[in-house]
C-alpha cells in the first residue's frame, strides 16, 4: 500500500549526450587548424617584421619618444657646437613635460653615429628620501654607477661590487657539468684511490696509467682556483 503522507521522491533526470555528427567534427577540426595557423602566422610576423604593420583605425597616439623627428636645424646645430667645444662638459636640454626633449636626443643619436652614447635613467619614486639630501645624492650617484657598470662586460670588472645575473646557455651548462664531474672524480681518486675499484674499466685505467694520481692532483688544484676568494665572497654577500 502507498502512504499518501510521504513526500514524493525526486526524479533524477537522465542525461543523454548527443554525439557530434561528422559535419560537426569536421568544423571543429577546421576551426582548430585555423587557430593554430593564425598563431603561427602571428609568430612569423613577429620574428620577421617585428609586427611593423599595426592597424590603427581609431588614430591612437603613443607618448613614447621618437627617433624619427623632423629636427629643427637650430637644435641640431647647437648640440653639435656644444659637443665639439672641448671645455664644455655639461649640456642641459630643458622643456616642459611632453615637449619632445627625449625625441630630440634620440633623433640626434640616430643621425650622428660618430659619437658614443649611454642612456641613463635617474627616475626614483622613493618618497621617504628628501630631494637635495645626502641620501638623495648618494642614490643618484649609485644609480649612475650601476647603469654604467651594467653596460660593461662583467669579465672586465671582476672585483666590482655591482653584480648581475648571467644566464648560461645549454652548451655552457653541459661544459660546466662535465668540468664539475671530472673534478669530483679526480678528487675521489686523489684522496680515496680505491673508491672506484668496483668499476672494472676504472680499475683497469688506474692499473695501466701510473700518472693518474698526478693528473688528478693537477685537476684538483685547478678546480680550487675557481673557488671564490674571501674578497670576492664578501663582495657577493654585500650584493645579496
Amino acid at each position: 500500500m502507498t502512504n499518501l503522507n510521504e513526500a514524493p521522491q525526486p526524479v533524477t533526470p537522465v542525461s543523454r549526450t548527443q554525439k557530434p555528427t561528422q559535419k560537426t567534427k569536421l568544423k571543429l577540426f577546421i576551426s582548430r587548424l585555423l587557430v593554430k595557423a593564425m598563431k603561427f602566422l602571428q609568430w612569423l610576423d613577429t620574428r620577421l617584421t617585428k609586427t611593423i604593420f599595426n592597424s590603427n583605425p581609431d588614430s591612437y597616439e603613443d607618448l613614447t619618444p621618437s627617433d624619427n623627428l623632423e629636427l629643427d636645424p637650430t637644435y641640431e646645430g647647437t648640440l653639435l657646437w656644444a659637443l665639439r667645444k672641448s671645455p664644455i662638459q655639461n649640456i642641459a636640454l630643458t622643456g616642459r613635460y611632453g615637449s619632445g626633449k627625449s625625441s630630440i636626443l634620440r633623433t640626434f643619436e640616430r643621425r650622428h653615429k660618430e659619437y658614443t652614447y649611454l642612456n641613463i635613467s635617474l627616475a626614483t619614486f622613493d618618497e621617504k628620501i628628501e630631494s637635495g639630501s645626502a641620501d638623495a645624492r648618494q642614490l643618484v650617484e649609485t644609480s649612475i654607477l650601476q647603469q654604467i657598470f651594467y653596460k660593461v662586460k662583467s669579465s672586465k670588472i671582476p672585483d666590482s661590487r655591482f653584480k648581475r645575473i648571467r644566464k648560461l646557455g645549454t652548451g655552457g651548462q653541459i661544459i660546466w657539468t662535465l668540468i664539475a664531474l671530472i673534478w669530483l672524480l679526480s678528487t675521489a681518486q686523489l684522496f680515496k684511490p680505491g673508491v672506484f675499484n668496483t668499476v672494472t674499466w676504472w680499475k683497469d685505467l688506474s692499473t695501466r696509467k701510473s700518472g693518474l694520481n698526478t693528473i688528478s692532483f693537477v685537476i684538483f688544484l685547478a678546480g680550487l682556483g675557481t673557488v671564490p676568494t674571501p674578497y670576492k665572497l664578501d663582495s657577493f654577500l654585500k650584493v645579496v
